[in-house]
């Protein structure tokens, strides 16, 4: 059962609908009579939604079927496209018009009675859209239509927000000495496809002090002004990556340094959450044999 705000924004949708196929759509009377056309049909469209929803940062596809239930054959047959909220027509395949044929999708000519014909509407969500996308389709042709006026299809389909947010650290050696900074760096990254919006950081270290920070970064909300931190961003657009050099100091007398960077998002859907955190465990030898360490190089 849609809300009354839904049903407000269906309603909208398809006195759009009809207006734009009014707009559009030829004097049928006239092609009709230079035509000779005066067949009867009822004209019905569907759709199938893409599986995998619609996704900000994303393309989503749309299956248009048009049947004809007759009793004549529909020549010209056609849809009407209309698009509400945050989405573009992005390619169509199926139409005479291609590669983009919206809003007016013609398709076979003529379809039969008791016929179908498919299309393929692919529309493109930017990565900061939200909320939901709502879609009018109207049927019609060069014949008579036994059922009177548009009757739009109407969907209203919610956009999914997902985000791919990582933390990694790297440091120069996979030791620490008591008497020598350990020069380390953290890159914090979304791989998309959507907009993060008030991503939240954490880095900090057990066991040892930092110095000699910078950062990198789009943004400058990106970056914090010191570590340890615990900070929050505006945003993390897709392949938007912070990068942080630093150096670790290890505190007399520990034998192990742990050092932890943590990114999460504040509502979207995480694809990959094992890779919000990073820990990395560094030990201080008393006695080190340089032949026997593991030397990591800082890109």
């Amino acid at each position: 059962m849609l809300s009354n705000r839904a049903l407000r924004i269906v309603a909208s949708a398809g006195l759009l609908a009809a207006s734009a196929a009014a707009a559009i759509m030829p004097d049928w009377a006239i092609v009709l009579k230079a035509q000779s056309y005066y067949g009867m049909v009822d004209l019905h469209s569907s759709a199938q939604p893409d599986p995998a929803g619609v996704r900000a940062g994303s393309t989503s596809d749309l299956l248009v079927t048009l049947t004809n239930n007759g009793p004549d054959d529909a020549h010209g047959a056609r849809t009407l496209a209309v698009l509400r909220g945050q989405v573009q027509p992005a390619a169509t395949n199926g139409c005479s018009e291609d590669p983009l044929a919206f809003p007016v999708c013609t398709l076979s000519s003529p379809l039969p009675a008791g016929g179908t014909a498919d299309y393929l509407m692919r529309v493109s969500v930017p990565p900061r859209a939200r909320g939901q996308i709502t879609i009018a389709l109207a049927a019609g042709s060069w014949d008579t239509e036994t059922a009177s006026g548009p009757q739009p299809l109407l969907l209203e389909l919610p956009i999914e927000a997902h985000v791919d947010l990582r933390a990694s650290a790297l440091c120069e050696h996979a030791y620490a000495s008591g008497d020598a900074p350990l020069s380390c760096q953290i890159i914090l990254h979304n791989a998309g496809p959507s907009t993060a919006f008030s991503p939240h950081y954490e880095i900090d270290a057990q066991g040892a002090r930092f110095a000699d920070f910078a950062c990198s970064a789009p943004r400058t909300d990106l970056c914090p002004s010191a570590l340890p931190a615990n900070w929050s961003a505006n945003a993390m657009e897709p392949n938007d990556s912070v990068v942080l050099w630093f150096q670790l100091y290890a505190a007399p007398g520990v034998e192990t340094l742990t050092l932890r960077a943590t990114t999460v998002g504040a509502g979207e859907i995480e694809d990959r959450p094992a890779d919000n955190a990073d820990v990395t465990t560094i030990p201080v030898p008393l006695f080190r044999d340089d032949f026997e360490s593991r030397a990591v190089s800082v890109p």
